[in-house]
């Protein structure tokens, strides 16, 4: 079993959910939800710990004192460059607030190209939820348990070292990041490396048996040869 350590990578991920922005179209006030509480992930499968599993967000995760230590971006389909508003520490023109269900965002799209096309998508309904991109690299971070009723491993988030944007976006399934973490959508998909991991154990305890033979075997050899 692999030893039970602390992850050290300290890169940025980011994590969709399916929340479809509403918007007033009289004001072109935009606002949906970033973060949701206690609502578990699609499957994603860790590199690391070589396991399958689910992530939560515990709701004592983020607080008014940490958003306030934030600067978050939000953007437009994760692009940098197309900037839609501005949480500065808790300035700017982009709003942020917590509640039971989650972090919500609210916003004026600016009157830029960028602004208008986003108003312009959400109109038609192209745009199905919105993403979030963060670090949870420290100690406590990470509180990672195994559901035995769903038979999955949990990684629940318990608190983040930094919130640093959110977007909005036609593709909520889109999950990108770290190298060792990657989504899981296909159930053939999830029984194969469930499958594969079945067969790596039974080949360490095959393995291990073998040399444990091998050592008796040794040891009677020795016994004859001192008679």
């Amino acid at each position: 079993m692999k030893e039970q350590k602390e992850k050290l990578y300290q890169g940025r991920e980011v994590r969709s959910i399916v929340s479809v922005p509403s918007l007033n179209e009289e004001s072109r006030i935009v606002e949906g939800y970033a973060i949701l509480f206690n609502s578990r992930s699609q499957m994603m499968y860790d590199w690391y710990y070589d396991e399958i599993f689910v992530e939560e967000i515990a709701p004592e995760a983020i607080t008014e004192e940490f958003l306030r230590s934030c600067d978050v971006k939000m953007l437009l389909e994760h692009n940098r460059s197309r900037l839609l508003a501005r949480w500065n520490r808790g300035e700017g023109s982009l709003e942020l607030s917590i509640d039971e269900k989650g972090v919500k965002y609210r916003f004026e799209a600016p009157k830029t190209n960028s602004g208008d096309e986003a108003l312009e998508h959400i109109r038609r309904g192209d745009f199905a939820g919105s993403s979030f991109g963060f670090y949870a690299y420290s100690e406590g971070c990470i509180n990672r348990y195994y559901d035995k009723e769903e038979d999955i491993w949990v990684h629940q988030i318990r608190k983040f070292d930094k919130i640093v944007d959110a977007t909005i976006t036609c593709d909520p399934a889109y999950l990108e990041t770290t190298a060792e973490v990657r989504s899981v959508e296909d159930r053939a998909v999830v029984e194969q490396i469930r499958a594969n991991q079945e067969a790596k154990k039974q080949a360490e305890t095959e393995q291990k048996r073998s040399e444990e033979l091998s050592k008796e075997y040794s040891e009677y050899r020795n016994r004859i040869s001192n008679l």
